[in-house]
């Protein structure tokens, strides 16, 4: 399916998209300019700690730039696993945020733990929480289909999350995953 048929499918709704960039931020950034085409905004969730990509190397500052320039929001992925309690997820929003690449105060958790999910009601120091706790339709593990696309055309006020990496390459899960590793290699 093209991602553009997504983007048709919530045009004219009050729709939250947002991606959780989890392997490939030059997917993310192919797709921000689709959107940016289209007339969408969106917001991209960016790692820090991630293996796949490093969003502080020059190029990976230029595309985030762009990204910005073009009217998406910025704002942080966290890692579960760094996360044990409270003070860790303020102690990882505040050193990420020094950075400078952020243009919005939202976090989501990659990978929600019990730790996590009991963390989705709590002030963050004038960060917020965009946990998936509401109505939302999601194409985690790349699985998207149809069925999901009816549910997007029949429903409005939700969240939308999209993972760039599935919907840049084409392929099996495990075709995907190996073409986004591999713009990051040399």
């Amino acid at each position: 399916m093209d991602y553009k048929v997504i983007l048709e499918a919530i045009k004219g709704k009050n729709v939250e998209l947002r991606h959780d960039v989890d392997l490939s931020l030059i997917s993310a950034y192919n797709m921000a300019k689709i959107e940016n085409e289209m007339g969408v905004k969106s917001i991209y969730y960016i790692r820090f700690d991630c293996d796949y990509y490093n969003p502080l190397s020059v190029g990976s500052v230029k595309m985030l730039i762009d990204i910005d320039k073009m009217g998406h929001d910025i704002g942080l992925h966290v890692d579960s696993s760094q996360v044990k309690g409270y003070w860790d997820v303020i102690q990882y929003v505040r050193e990420y945020e020094k950075q400078g690449i952020l243009n919005t105060f939202n976090f989501t958790f990659h990978i929600n733990t019990d730790i996590t999910k009991s963390l989705t009601q709590q002030s963050w120091d004038g960060w917020t929480n965009k946990s998936l706790v509401d109505k939302y339709i999601s194409d985690s593990r790349g699985e998207f289909d149809k069925t999901k696309l009816d549910w997007i055309k029949d429903n409005d006020n939700f969240t939308l999350l999209i993972h760039p990496e599935w919907w840049m390459h084409n392929g099996t899960k495990e075709e995907v995953i190996a073409k986004a590793i591999k713009e990051i290699l040399p």
